[in-house]
């Protein structure tokens, strides 16, 4: 992880392109928390992570993160599902600046979206997850609550790998040209 990966994508912020680019990022997040596809009960399908890979790969890490936590706590004041708790912003920090570190000024490819999407499933939704669930609900932390994290992860990784891929590859030959 290179100094200069922070130092240039914190430029991104300086400019009036990089500020519009997250403005509008972060309005299409508040756009995409209405766009929900149920598969179980407890799995959901949303769309919310799409604006902020986007926002690393062409922005950077700062960038992305802030992209992440704005558009999270905006969601959470325009669709509430229950009360505000900033541990879930901070999973969307996290989120954006992990991408970011993976995607910006790289060309999209398949091996590394996987990799940064498990990455992010063991960090974000397997460990920091389940402790703001039982920090918030008092949610027991125990084997059967991580199974279903677990098969939860492995119903949505590969629908939002095959999405930010087609995503991130539509955009990187966008922004080469």
């Amino acid at each position: 992880m290179s100094k200069n990966l922070f130092k240039e994508s914190l430029k991104a912020l300086k400019t009036v392109r990089g500020l519009a680019l997250c403005a509008i990022l972060i309005a299409i997040s508040c756009v995409l928390c209405f766009l929900k596809w149920g598969i179980t009960l407890s799995v959901n399908i949303t769309f919310f992570f799409l604006p902020v890979s986007v926002a690393a790969l062409l922005l950077g890490p700062i960038p992305a993160a802030i992209v992440g936590g704005v558009a999270d706590i905006l969601g959470a004041v325009i669709t509430p599902t229950g009360p505000y708790f900033p541990g879930f912003t901070l999973n969307m920090i996290i989120v954006g600046l992990i991408y970011g570190i993976f995607f910006f000024k790289e060309k999209p490819r398949l091996w590394k979206i996987i990799l940064v999407r498990l990455i992010i499933a063991l960090v974000v939704d397997l460990a920091l997850t389940p402790l703001w669930l039982h920090l918030l609900y008092s949610t027991p932390l125990v084997w059967a609550f991580w199974v279903e994290r677990f098969i939860k992860c492995a119903i949505v990784i590969p629908i939002e790998v095959v999405l930010m891929f087609t995503v991130n590859t539509a955009l990187s030959r966008l922004n080469s040209k």
